[in-house]
């Protein structure tokens, strides 16, 4: 259906663009950080957004579009973005971030915030059922832990004390 690839599209390629006007920019940490934040921060706007949507009886919804059936007769959380692959793929990023942050940040009260935060985005995004979603998950994490582990093998062990023949180690 050509009117579903032309709505599919943008969405499809968002991420490539982004990808590719965001990664040439020399970010320093301090940046990286708070871009990284800002996107945890946006996830969990409309991951509150759907839990309330969710939680709320349908009175108090007023008709909003929440669910859309699924062929198991679940129903698939979509919040405002009308698709529950959207808001699984909008989800993700920031859960990532935050699954990843709970292991990079160093002060114990951003590590509560960033544990939090991933489990709400992770509990919202499985409520989509978007098995998309679960797999990219898995896969940056993975990735996540590649270049984790690529990256301390890639570090030269410091020399410990004196080499036993008495010489300085040559550099």
């Amino acid at each position: 259906n050509r009117t579903v690839a032309l709505y599919a599209a943008p969405n499809a390629l968002a991420p490539i663009i982004w990808a590719t006007i965001v990664l040439p920019i020399p970010w320093n940490d301090r940046e990286r950080r708070w871009l990284a934040n800002a996107i945890v921060w946006l996830g969990i706007l409309l991951a509150v957004l759907a839990l309330m949507q969710y939680l709320l009886p349908k009175s108090a919804i007023r008709g909003w579009p929440i669910f859309q059936p699924s062929g198991s007769g679940r129903a698939r959380l979509v919040a405002t973005l009308g698709n529950p692959e959207y808001l699984a793929g909008f989800l993700l990023p920031g859960a990532l971030f935050a699954l990843i942050g709970i292991f990079e940040s160093k002060s114990p009260s951003q590590r509560i915030i960033q544990t939090i935060a991933g489990t709400l985005l992770v509990y919202t995004m499985l409520l989509t059922l978007s098995r998309g979603a679960w797999i990219g998950l898995v896969a940056g994490i993975g990735f996540w832990l590649l270049i984790r582990v690529k990256g301390k093998a890639d570090e030269e062990p410091k020399p410990q004390g004196r080499p036993i023949s008495g010489k300085r180690p040559i550099r």
